[in-house]
């Protein structure tokens, strides 16, 4: 598993403990950087990803930890709404190419942007994948093709996102999963994600500021609540049992070779 390129977009309301009345301001302050929502840490929305490349931070630098990672609630911009072009396509394989074209076409999109055909859930039609560039907020947006036509894939806020970070994420596709992890100034997070019906439900979130402590007790979090180190690892044991696979970047823009020759 490559954890040193994958962020986990999605993270989770946690608060750190006060280490002694000395260390007292210091403590406090990241604790109000690192109050999030965990869907917020999973998925970077396209206007987020913009927004904080000049994350904030504070004298104690904690602030850029979670500013990095969060995500706005801002549905993302996308570039097939109301495309007549793409409704009713012959195949997915002309559905799809029509998506690449308008993408290249938009602001969002820059030379450092790939792309990638994965089947997440195995019904022999693979999803598109377009990462945004290989910067720490860069995440991955899906696409699926069904009845003729190619769409978003949205969580169940019916929001279109994106996850993972500098341009990856991963996939575990014999479970229908998708994964994120993440280490940005000592915090460490991690989650899955289930893919089903052309949607991305959240199904678990993990967080540690293991490399954020200097002294004191190390605050493990599951789903946003503090929980013990023995049953951390447990409940991350079966994230790191998933056959992972590192996708996003496999192909340029402007080939489209792949998906011609797709078997």
């Amino acid at each position: 598993m490559k954890r040193s390129i994958i962020i986990t977009a999605a993270l989770l309301a946690f608060t750190l403990t006060a280490c002694g009345s000395e260390e007292s301001s210091e403590s406090t302050a990241v604790t109000t950087a690192a109050k999030t929502t965990a869907e917020d840490v999973i998925s970077v929305s396209v206007t987020e990803a913009e927004s904080t490349a000049e994350t904030k931070t504070s004298e104690a630098g904690t602030a850029e930890a979670e500013t990095t990672v969060s995500a706005s609630e801002t549905e993302t911009t996308t570039v097939y709404d109301n495309d007549p072009g793409l409704a009713g396509a012959v195949d997915w394989k002309t559905a799809y190419k029509k998506v690449l074209e308008d993408y290249e076409s938009t602001s969002d999109f820059i030379e450092d942007c790939a792309w990638d055909l994965q089947d997440l859930d195995n019904d022999g039609f693979p999803e598109l994948l377009i990462s945004e560039g290989t910067f720490h907020v860069a995440g991955v947006r899906f696409y699926y093709y069904a009845n003729g036509s190619a769409g978003p894939v949205y969580n169940e806020s019916m929001d279109a996102i994106q996850y993972g970070s500098y341009g990856y994420v991963l996939i575990c596709p014999e479970k229908q999963l998708v994964g994120c992890m993440d280490m940005h100034m000592g915090y460490d997070y991690s989650g899955f994600l289930r893919y089903e019906n052309h949607k991305i439900t959240l199904l678990k979130t993990f967080s540690n500021n293991g490399g954020a402590i200097l002294d004191g007790d190390i605050e493990y979090t599951i789903d946003g609540n503090v929980t013990t180190e023995e049953e951390y690892r447990k409940e991350m044991s079966e994230f790191d049992s998933c056959n992972w696979k590192t996708v996003g970047r496999e192909y340029s823009f402007g080939d489209y070779s792949a998906i011609d020759n797709w078997q």
